[in-house]
């Protein structure tokens, strides 16, 4: 049982006075699908219901005779989702619910209504044309609003005629771009174009050429491509930049607040990729007569973020930093990400601080809350680290018998808490991750499986440990927040896993169960077929989404979680701290 404890003073949050209008856009912006973005528009909804009664009930009475008249004429709207095979999917929207159609209705190949992925549509239900018995699909009837306009693609000079190949769509012919005398475009450049009118049966479509990107030879196009492709920012406005700067000398280098905890006396590090320039979290970690003092520390960007500016509205736009392989977009102006908020060594920083005492056997008997002040004693990166564990005298004498005490009780704990952790029920689904390797022209000349060691457990499991932490205290405090949501499987999709299990041959009976789940990971860990067997048990599981409500993590079976350790590349994290 957690006792928590905090001073008025050191609260890193409070109940906030009113909601903020700013829920039905996160929904969006990191990834809540439409299922699931009601639940930040009833609440909205609610607040302008008080405000303004008749508008409200009219507003309702016209949403219930239009979910009224979807029901008798068949009709499901949603989000059409398109995959690279042609066909597609589409998330029933708030309009239905309570219409009889699946969650995803699947649309066959052909039967996409020339949708294209994030479209707004309207689907009609049928019998599905495959040996699935009485299954239903859909097919698009409408396309009531497009996602987007813009796009990449390949210019081409067919004759007389001006054509564009559009990157990542299924249409079959170029669009018709028009006359382009005047422009520097020449055949097999990436161009950027606007959509004018969307290709039918009967007319290829047409597009007018907004950017003349370059030549598909040059590297660097292709992460242009992408970033135009994705409406990734190149960079800040200037009412951003001004006010990162003026956080930037208003911030007094050296000077502790006096509400803060002064924490700079406690032996504390950091450990991060060897090529990060933004440090968000450090550790200390104490051990005295069967009790664990662990602390996390993550840099309080909200110090220098004021709710409601320029550099709030555009951290909120953005939602999240986006990582290239040459390069990263920040959600935050680097001047905060990687100087003021980044906990550099030796430098006093502002932290959200997370202090959890726990005895040997896991129980935790307290946690702490509260706004501090450090300073990083030394920065590590991963690959030093696990070079500490697989040989720890060997550093004794570079790094001091301090420094590698703290490393040694580190390990100790975090590969406790990870044992304790899959022991409950949490399921050990290891994906690896490729990165790409660039050449000094940056064109790619490989790719690496990037490793997953101890070292990276061990923050894991103390980012874990401080997120469901601060998720439990904030549940206890009965405030409002953000919380990290995964929902169990679907039966649907669980029952497609054992088919493919069952057709490997694993003698598995059944994956009703998280336990059964892990049973399957466990049979082909380390073998040839461990990959395809996670990237399977990754597929039939829902994705994790961000919500107002407790619903727990299915994957890490935990009823409290809630994202807090990433303030300076998610805007959730952020709204947590506040």
């Amino acid at each position: 049982m957690l006792a928590s404890a905090v001073p008025p003073a050191d609260a890193a949050a409070s109940k906030p006075a009113k909601k903020s209008p700013r829920k039905k856009k996160i929904a969006s912006d990191t990834e809540v699908g439409q299922s699931e973005s009601p639940d930040f528009d009833s609440i909205d909804h609610e607040s302008e219901a008080n405000a303004r009664p008749g508008k409200s009930e009219a507003n309702a009475a016209i949403a219930r005779l239009g979910v009224d008249l979807a029901r008798r004429d068949g009709l499901i709207r949603g989000t059409f989702r398109g995959a690279m095979g042609g066909f597609g999917f589409v998330r029933r929207g708030d309009g239905v619910e309570g219409a009889d159609a699946p969650d995803d209705v699947f649309i066959p190949p052909g039967a996409t209504g020339g949708a294209l992925d994030g479209d707004t549509v309207e689907v009609r239900m049928r019998p599905r044309g495959d040996r699935r018995g009485d299954a239903m699909e859909g097919y698009v009837d409408k396309v009531l609003e497009r996602g987007r306009r813009q796009f990449t693609g390949t210019f081409e000079q067919r004759g007389s005629e001006a054509l564009v190949h559009l990157d990542g769509v299924p249409y079959e012919r170029p669009l018709i771009v028009g006359d382009v005398r005047g422009l520097p475009v020449e055949n097999d450049d990436k161009v950027f174009v606007e959509i004018v009118a969307f290709p039918t049966a009967t007319d290829a479509g047409e597009a007018v050429i907004l950017e003349v990107l370059g030549k598909t030879n040059n590297p660097a196009i292709d992460t242009l491509t992408i970033m135009r492709q994705y409406a990734l920012p190149e960079s800040f406005a200037d009412v951003v930049l001004d006010e990162a700067r003026a956080q930037a000398d208003a911030f007094a280098e050296g000077i502790i607040p006096p509400e803060r905890r002064d924490l700079t006396g406690l032996l504390t590090i950091t450990i991060d990729p060897i090529d990060a320039r933004d440090f968000d979290d450090a550790i200390s970690l104490d051990y005295q007569e069967g009790r664990w003092t662990l602390w996390v520390h993550i840099a309080d960007v909200s110090a220098f973020v004021p709710i409601g500016g320029a550099l709030d509205q555009e951290a909120e736009r953005r939602a999240t930093s986006v990582y290239l392989p040459d390069r990263v977009v920040p959600m935050i102006p680097e001047v905060i990400s990687n100087h003021l908020a980044s906990l550099q060594p030796e430098k006093v920083r502002l932290t959200k601080t997370v202090e959890i005492e726990m005895l040997d056997n896991g129980v935790i008997t307290s946690v702490e809350v509260y706004n501090a002040a450090i300073r990083s004693d030394q920065r590590f990166h991963y690959e030093q680290v696990d070079e500490f564990i697989e040989s720890p005298e060997s550093k004794r004498g570079q790094w001091g018998d301090t420094i590698c005490d703290l490393l040694a009780r580190m390990h100790t704990l975090a590969m406790a808490m990870r044992r304790r952790r899959f022991n409950r029920g949490s399921l050990t689904l290891e994906v690896p991750e490729v990165k790409i390797d660039l050449d000094k022209t940056g064109k790619v000349k490989g790719a690496h499986i990037e490793a997953y060691t101890e070292s990276h457990q061990i923050i894991e499991e103390f980012m874990l440990a401080a997120n469901q932490a601060v998720a439990t205290w904030l549940d206890d405090q009965e405030l409002n927040y953000l919380h990290r949501i995964h929902p169990p499987p679907d039966r649907r999709k669980l029952r497609q896993l054992e088919m493919f299990v069952k057709d490997l041959r694993l003698p598995v009976t059944s994956v009703e169960s998280r336990q059964d789940i892990q049973r399957v990971l466990d049979l082909v860990a380390g073998t040839p077929l461990e990959n395809a067997v996670n990237f399977s048990v990754l597929k039939s599981m829902n994705k994790a989404i961000y919500g107002p409500n407790r619903e727990g993590h299915y994957a890490l079976d935990m009823e409290h979680y809630c994202h807090f350790t990433s303030p300076i590349r998610r805007y959730p994290d952020l709204s947590v701290h506040r």
